[in-house]
């Protein structure tokens, strides 16, 4: 499903959020979840009519996969925007390839609910498909040895992959709401956006059944510190030891599908100025804060400001939506006009135009209709699901601010600086 699950490491003090965090509206549905990415010189590819079907009752587009056929194509006839599709046969939109230097294309599944580039492995240059989740402590991808269904649906790595793999025997387990991963942790030579590093991993021997409807072969866990919760290292705590960045930060630019648009975008080492006009404006990390959580100055929603104060936003790219306490998710819907409670979830009419707004560090920042406005449901094509849902990730001051928000900002995680940029995109269209 959409957004995120729980993740527990065997070495966990405490529930990390990583990775997915499944939603079910009804609990007679199974978990559908994500799409993928797939660098154009690396895959055949071939032009896929319609869009992914809708799973009625669920808060994330189900995916079709589909037989591959002799349509396939040359990976090098694959152009930006076009429907493409992997050899393990899921459905993605391929990003422009970027033009800054140190930076990789994100591409999407074409519903804007998961954000994906490609990610070199060991002495092949073996390419892994990797969910972007700067929620996420933890990084790995499913093993050659792993013999679930869903391993053999996806790519994986092994020693036939890599001559300098090295696989060690401490496991790692990963327990979601619906699913788990578990396996050995690992260390091989890794390549992205033109950089390599050596770098610790799981590499699952077992996954859940869970994973058969998940286009990824990994997550990238690009989260701020892993601190006691797990003695590997995070990504960026890599990036940071090797020191093969001028400034330890990335940023990242989430398109919209529904634009047309094909600049997704994850940059390291400097902001790519191109994304944004102005300049960004910084909001330090909560204190001793493990993850990227920074506070908010306010919320309002129709001009209306909400009561709700002391709140913080845990910035996650990992989840498709946003994620609140339900006491505030009530405020917030009952500021935008004829919106309706089920349950967790609400709806709100199609044709919302309600501005809501989130504040950090003084600045303003609008979330377009255009993405909190969810699918119509079912039986009322007038209605549509929001794309705010009333939950309790964590504390009852947290929110898990997701692509819902940041496909409206461009943002920079500077890891140095304990600080998260933004400012607007700039994007031509950006309503309905």
């Amino acid at each position: 499903m959409p957004l995120r699950l729980w993740l527990l490491s065997i070495h966990a003090l405490s529930a990390i959020v990583t990775a997915f965090y499944p939603y079910h509206h009804s609990p007679n549905l199974s978990a559908i979840a994500e799409g993928t990415s797939s660098p154009p010189q690396a895959r055949h590819v071939h032009t896929v009519g319609g869009t992914p079907e809708v799973a009625h009752g669920f808060v994330m587009l189900r995916l079709r996969r589909q037989k591959s056929g002799s349509r396939n194509t040359k990976a090098s006839n694959t152009r930006a925007g076009s429907h493409a599709k992997r050899d393990n046969n899921y459905d993605f939109v391929a990003a422009s390839p970027p033009t800054q230097t140190k930076s990789v294309g994100i591409h999407n599944d074409g519903t804007d609910f998961s954000y994906f580039t490609g990610v070199e492995f060991g002495s092949t240059s073996k390419t892994m498909y990797m969910l972007v989740d700067t929620g996420a402590f933890n990084t790995w991808v499913m093993g050659s040895d792993c013999k679930s269904e869903a391993c053999l649906a996806h790519n994986t790595l092994g020693p036939g992959d890599s001559s300098s793999l090295e696989v060690s025997q401490d496991r790692f387990d990963l327990t979601y709401g619906t699913g788990s991963v578990s396996g050995l942790y690992a260390m091989d030579t890794v390549r992205l956006a033109g950089f390599t590093v050596p770098l610790h991993f799981g590499l699952a021997s077992a996954t859940s059944e869970d994973f058969n409807a998940y286009p990824i072969d990994g997550i990238l866990g690009l989260g701020l510190s892993a601190g006691k919760s797990t003695r590997i290292p995070t990504f960026m705590e890599t990036i940071h030891k090797a020191d093969v960045l001028s400034s330890n930060l990335f940023g990242v630019n989430l398109q919209r599908s529904s634009d047309g648009a094909t600049d997704g975008e994850l940059s390291f080492g400097a902001p790519d100025t191109t994304k944004y006009q102005g300049n960004l404006s910084y909001t330090r990390i909560v204190d001793g804060a493990s993850m990227w959580e920074i506070p908010i100055d306010g919320i309002t929603a129709n001009g209306v400001s909400c009561t709700s104060t002391g709140r913080t936003a845990i910035i996650d790219t990992g989840t498709s939506f946003m994620l609140l306490p339900p006491a505030d998710a009530d405020e917030l819907h009952n500021l935008i006009p004829s919106s309706e409670k089920d349950g967790e979830m609400y709806n709100i009419p199609c044709s919302s135009k309600t501005p809501i707004r989130l504040e950090f560090s003084g600045v303003s920042y609008e979330i377009a209709p255009a993405d909190y406005v969810g699918n119509p449901i079912e039986g009322n094509q007038s209605m549509c699901t929001s794309n705010i849902i009333g939950r309790q990730p964590f504390e009852d001051n947290q929110w898990l601010v997701g692509d819902v928000f940041l496909k409206n900002v461009y943002s920079v995680f500077d890891f140095d600086g304990e600080r998260i940029g933004k400012k607007r995109c700039s994007r031509t269209r950006y309503w309905h």
